[in-house]
């Protein structure tokens, strides 16, 4: 049998280099356009914080009226390249979005308004009490988390589901339970008692026990987030959930995290008994180091409001 040989033709590649030029050329006039429409909703939110609104109510007001507007192929494509035009020109409404997510806080910024992560989550000063069931991996994980708390007070419990019910009638402000087995693995129970209580993931440590071989991860959760400042060397996680019907894509989700700037961790699916039978979930997590997660959040309230942050935390390794 001859050799097979394959050859690039030049001519090809020159056009599509050509072609790269022109797109390039397109991309920053969208990229001016974008910026004239972020430029306008700063001054519709500066004029709603002069008013007294919140950023929340500020954002959530101009989310509905933000078009998610399908980018359209033009009417002269060829009927077998259509398909692939319309995933094309799906992620490039995407890169929109994200952009005018972009511009807008740096629009924002210019005016003197500087968004935070608090100004999208529940968070605020908790109580530091602390309840747990008493074991070497849960007072070792105690001994970490203490760390960060100026005056943290025990209260043991005889398991993990009495720990959630305190920090739900507010008699301590923080639990401590174990998240993840050796290998990365959420506990299903865990994560059942986060979603039926609403519990909101603080700080995440692992442990390893008296002879180092425990290896799981345990967590701190309260109903609120904590704020914690945001320290050079800080491993950050940003964990949200959705519903898996809520139209927004893995491959949106990529692209605005690329965009923004943001890692992504871990994506996950998971099924919770709702009042409406059982229900599937999206778990994601982000990732950064030594930054905030207020421009993916900002996108998310923006463009997906449904979300439900679940945590804001580092890595205490």
């Amino acid at each position: 049998m001859d050799e097979i040989m394959f050859s690039v033709n030049e001519n090809v590649v020159f056009n599509i280099d050509e072609l790269s030029k022109r797109q390039s050329e397109t991309a920053e006039q969208r990229i001016c356009e974008i910026h004239e429409l972020a430029e306008s909703a700063a001054e519709i939110l500066l004029q709603m914080y002069n008013d007294d609104y919140s950023a929340a109510e500020a954002i959530s007001f101009l989310s509905d009226f933000i078009e998610d507007k399908k980018t359209n192929v033009h009417t002269e494509a060829l009927e077998e390249n259509k398909e692939l035009l319309n995933s094309y020109m799906s992620l490039v409404s995407c890169y929109d979005k994200a952009t005018f997510s972009l511009l807008l806080s740096e629009s924002l910024k210019k005016r003197g308004i500087f968004l935070s992560e608090g100004d999208f989550l529940d968070s605020g000063e908790t109580e530091e009490s602390i309840a747990f069931v008493r074991s070497p991996l849960s007072s070792e994980a105690f001994d970490v988390f203490s760390q960060s708390l100026a005056d943290p007070r025990l209260k043991y419990v005889p398991d993990t589901k009495e720990a959630v019910a305190m920090v739900s009638r507010g008699e301590v402000g923080y639990c401590i339970l174990p998240i993840e087995e050796r290998g990365g693995v959420r506990l299903s129970s865990i994560s059942e008692l986060i979603f039926r209580e609403e519990l909101k993931i603080n700080s995440v440590t692992p442990v390893f026990g008296p002879y180092g071989g425990a290896n799981m991860k345990y967590a701190l959760l309260s109903k609120k987030f904590t704020d914690y400042p945001v320290n050079p060397g800080d491993d950050r996680y940003l964990e949200i959930r959705l519903h898996d019907n809520s139209g927004v894509s893995f491959s949106e989700l990529m692209t605005a995290a690329s965009v923004l700037n943001v890692g992504l961790y871990r994506v996950n699916t998971i099924n919770f008994e709702t009042e409406d039978g059982e229900r599937k979930y999206v778990s994601i997590v982000f990732s950064r180091e030594s930054l905030d997660f207020c421009n993916i959040l900002l996108y998310m309230m923006l463009f997906t409001p449904d979300f439900t942050p679940v945590g804001i935390y580092k890595n205490l390794e």
